[in-house]
């Protein structure tokens, strides 16, 4: 596979997956690629207000697994990945 196919690698859909059933209203739970740079990529999870502490877990442990996740997923591109995670305003 040639890197020029490797680096548009899009994630969204996998991050999506593996917090869906952490979440206890997954109707309100969105993904978004804010960028996607030639050695990084970041990504904002924005979930109702209830739900940010289960996708962040104790001490951020879950986030931090779902970041070595996504890294180890990105590997072949050469690529690093952020995440952060927000609350939906309208959810409050």
């Amino acid at each position: 596979m040639a890197y020029a196919e490797r680096s548009s690698i899009d994630l969204t859909p996998r991050i999506l997956a593996i917090c869906t059933p952490l979440v206890k209203h997954p109707e309100d739970l969105h993904v978004t690629r804010v960028s996607d740079d030639r050695k990084s990529q970041s990504y904002l999870v924005t979930c109702h207000a209830d739900d940010v502490g289960k996708l962040l877990g104790r001490d951020g442990m879950i986030s931090d697994a779902l970041r070595t996740i996504v890294n180890i997923a990105l590997r072949p591109a050469r690529k690093k990945a952020s995440i952060k995670f927000e609350a939906n305003p309208e959810s409050r």
